[in-house]
């Protein structure tokens, strides 16, 4: 309602994101998926992007009115940079495709589905509601168009005061990009009041750690005795006790005497055993699968990696493998991390092919690229920094974000690119184009930051970490598409006069329109 000035439109529009809301939801079904606890973000973030794509028409709707043609000269503006930031939205979600982490995949590619929808109707429905609610822009909408101006005037006019400050925030954190670690943690998904989560911190501080590590041994088809493996796995047994950060282990060695013997131990006793419930876990197909189970003293993930390796590393020569909860927590742990940066570098792979095939371009393709880099740099160098670790929420992030960094880097470079042709003057080029272009670019993302930021209130909480960070990444996003991007092209640049030009006559309608 602020951005638009309206409230019969702005309900208007809304009733078009349920809409697109409920295509997306039916594609889940059509495609087969099934609804998880990524899935449940999708409605906002559907919501986000059909309103992004609104609010980027209106703001073309904005600079043609009151045109005749108001609407046919709006479309024909929005519709090549729209389409590009779509379709860089698009490959950043279906991205997520490479990722081996669980529901990842999934939620990518239905996502992609939805932000092909939310273009449709936000660039075509949207002109629909506009004439057919008659609207107009208030005058309070064109007093926020003149406040950009000054910011306008003071980028063009000292792009190495406003850019080089920027370049270096960006340059100190993007150091922190080295301290990145990850971080997957089951009680993480249940909110902290929960009462398994407090019971299972409890048995943590005053019994034992929950995580366990399970060592199978294998003894395979060795003609060997019942007694004979038995002290073997004691011999085992002692020797993965002997590394620090485990705490005790359990095996079916611990229920036998010192002493053995094969008198003492009969066959048929011991086949009897070990189909019994107290036992039957730790021994299986006979005696020749074997386990041994161990707890830890500490399960944090630094300290589980080096408890995994450090086990491997003593076992080596022995028919031993590790599973269970803390070596599958600690692979886990490794695909999240490789998944975050295999992602985020096929999307910007292919978002700066898009983007140079756009504007026609090897070296403008690849310059506008780098204020998009912008919002990843400050925000994951600042959580580098601050040693928070990427979670299934956070991962996902960082690729979807640069496809929404490029939507406002495509409507200011066609911007500018338009402006050039008809002024041939780089100077006045840019500060048409920031003029134009910057009001629908900071309304999108404050409004598509906000809609995410909805995600925060979510009790589970790699939901709400999501939301949170992508609130940051959009706004992070303006400092590289209304500052370091029209500093950078305002480099050099040198305000020509206009050439005298005769008085060309115009038709009546066109004055009136002017």
């Amino acid at each position: 309602r602020v951005n638009i000035g309206c409230w019969k439109t702005s309900a208007a529009l809304m009733l078009t994101n349920v809409f697109c809301i409920e295509m997306t939801l039916s594609a889940i079904w059509a495609t087969g998926y099934e609804m998880n606890f990524l899935m449940s973000s999708l409605p906002v973030m559907v919501m986000v992007f059909t309103t992004a794509a609104a609010i980027h028409f209106i703001g073309h709707y904005r600079h043609e009115y009151p045109h005749e043609d108001v609407v046919g000269r709006s479309l024909s503006g929005v519709i090549r940079p729209s389409s590009f930031a779509a379709l860089t939205t698009i490959i950043g979600l279906v991205c997520l495709a490479v990722s081996d982490v669980g529901p990842i995949p999934a939620f990518g590619v239905v996502a992609a589905i939805g932000t092909f929808f939310s273009f449709i109707i936000g660039v075509f429905l949207t002109p629909a509601v506009l004439v057919a609610l008659k609207y107009a822009p208030s005058s309070a909408t064109l007093m926020q168009e003149r406040s950009l101006q000054k910011l306008a005037m003071s980028i063009v006019n000292r792009p190495w005061r406003v850019m080089v400050p920027g370049l270096i925030v960006t340059a100190v954190c993007a150091i922190g990009l080295q301290n990145l670690t990850s971080l997957i943690d089951p009680l993480e998904f249940l909110p902290e009041d929960d009462r398994v989560v407090q019971d299972t911190r409890l048995v943590a501080r005053t019994l034992t750690s929950p995580t366990s590590i399970e060592a199978v041994v294998d003894f395979g088809q060795a003609d060997t005795s019942f007694v004979h493996r038995l002290r073997e796995i004691r011999d085992i047994e002692a020797a993965v006790t002997v590394v620090p950060n485990v705490c005790h282990a359990l095996s079916l060695a611990d229920f036998f005497p010192e002493e053995l013997s094969e008198n003492t131990l009969s066959l048929s006793n011991l086949a009897s055993s070990s189909g019994s419930s107290a036992v039957g876990g730790l021994m299986a197909d006979g005696s020749r699968l074997w386990r041994i189970s161990l707890r830890l003293h500490d399960d944090s993930p630094a300290s589980l990696k080096q408890t995994v390796s450090a086990l491997k590393s003593r076992c080596a020569e022995m028919p031993v493998t590790f599973t269970g909860i803390g070596p599958l927590l600690e692979h886990a742990q490794v695909q999240i991390f490789e998944g975050f940066w295999k992602s985020f570098a096929s999307a910007f792979v292919l978002i700066t092919v898009v983007m140079v095939f756009a504007l026609r371009s090897l070296t403008a393709g690849l310059v506008a690229m780098i204020p998009n880099l912008t919002p990843i740099l400050l925000i994951f160098g600042a959580l580098g920094w601050c040693g928070y670790p990427i979670d299934i929420g956070i991962m996902m992030t960082a690729s979807i974000a640069l496809g929404l960094a490029v939507d406002g880097t495509f409507h200011f470079l066609f911007s500018y690119r338009d402006a050039r042709t008809l002024q041939g003057c780089r100077y006045r080029a840019v500060r048409t184009a920031l003029l134009q272009t910057g009001l629908p670019i900071m309304s999108s993302a404050v409004i598509s930051g906000t809609g995410l930021l909805a995600l925060g209130l979510s009790p589970f909480r790699p939901t709400m970490r999501f939301g949170v960070l992508m609130f940051c990444l959009l706004i992070a996003a303006l400092v590289g598409d209304l500052i370091l991007l029209p500093a950078f092209l305002a480099i050099g640049s040198r305000r020509k006069r206009r050439s005298p030009r005769a008085p060309v006559s115009k038709p009546k309608t066109e004055r009136v329109a002017a």
